[in-house]
């Protein structure tokens, strides 16, 4: 909670907070119970994740005037079991997306940073069972 307040206070100090800012997310929670062959007790247990990956994360833009804007976008996975961040060999606070960019109606716009991999969506959009792990 304290790396929320102090993105939102910085956020407030350069203008950002009176700017189009919404904060977004899914969160994939699951029930799981099995049984061993051969053994007579049943395990049950919480998933995170099972039809896809958990996540939250904050975005924006502020209007530059002249349809020009300016964009930014901050999110993480999360494992909702613990609330632990999630994102490769490393703990990587905003391992999903984060990044900044200008555009306009008329030209177009150039982003920088952590983005997704160009193929991701419509990898998931065309496969049968979406982004699923279970």
């Amino acid at each position: 909670m304290k790396k929320f307040a102090l993105l939102f206070a910085l956020f407030a100090s350069i203008g950002l907070a009176q700017a189009d800012v919404s904060v977004f997310g899914t969160m994939d929670a699951g029930y799981s119970s099995s049984k061993a062959p051969g053994v007579k007790s049943l395990s049950t247990t919480s998933t995170s994740g099972g039809m896809t990956t958990s996540f939250w994360g904050i975005k924006g833009s502020e209007d530059l005037g002249n349809g020009k804007k300016a964009v930014f976008e901050l999110s993480s996975f999360i494992n909702q079991n613990n609330g632990a961040t999630l994102g490769g060999s490393t703990v990587n606070t905003f391992a999903r997306s984060a990044f900044v960019g200008v555009g306009s109606n008329a030209t177009g716009g150039i982003t920088l940073g952590r983005q997704s991999n160009p193929s991701f969506l419509p990898t998931i959009l065309f496969n049968a069972y979406g982004d699923s792990g279970a």
